[in-house]
């Protein structure tokens, strides 16, 4: 178990809404909910193809400049998942646009707590996209209980973090979304 603490500075960004979209009102179709994502990404010049390694990186999406990887079981993903996915995606893009694609990147492979910063608003809007799609109660929490080993699994670097204070503020975070959606 890690040692680092999440500063203040860190548990704010984890509860920033900017880069999140205002609403998904009209998308509770996940075919629709998925052209419009799909859309953005086209609208912006963003290209996007999947990933054909089978490293540690294949299972997630990774957000370069103007390039999204989609995870190699890309193609095996309900169409739900890929909206989802897409949707967590953009997020990410909204936040280099506004923190600048050079610094996000620096930070993100550098700074534990940036990654849980930056991830936390991601997930929460993958929550919302559940939502909107019409995920029952039930399975909104439980997805949100799991967000912060999804993030202990994939991130090797936050592992550096205390990982039961990481846990209390992405499940804090999570929840307030379900109790009081955005």
């Amino acid at each position: 178990m890690g040692i680092m603490k999440l500063g203040k500075k860190t548990r704010r960004r984890m509860y920033e809404t900017q880069d999140l979209e205002a609403t998904f009102k009209g998308l509770e179709d996940p075919e629709v909910f998925y052209r419009v994502m799909r859309d953005w990404f086209e609208h912006n010049g963003i290209r996007m193809s999947v990933k054909t390694g089978r490293g540690p990186f294949s299972k997630m999406g990774t957000a370069f400049s103007r390039q999204l990887k989609l995870p190699r079981t890309w193609n095996k993903l309900k169409i739900w998942e890929k909206a989802a996915l897409l949707a967590h995606e953009r997020v990410h893009y909204r936040q280099k646009k506004r923190y600048g694609f050079a610094r996000f990147d620096a930070k993100y492979v550098f700074d534990p707590r940036f990654i849980i910063a930056m991830e936390t608003p991601a997930y929460r809007e993958n929550l919302r996209a559940y939502r909107a799609m019409g995920a029952t109660e039930e399975s909104l929490e439980r997805y949100a209980l799991g967000v912060d080993n999804t993030l202990w699994e994939l991130y090797p670097t936050v592992r550096v973090l205390d990982r039961r204070e990481v846990k209390k503020h992405v499940t804090r975070v999570m929840k307030d979304e379900i109790r009081r959606p955005t």
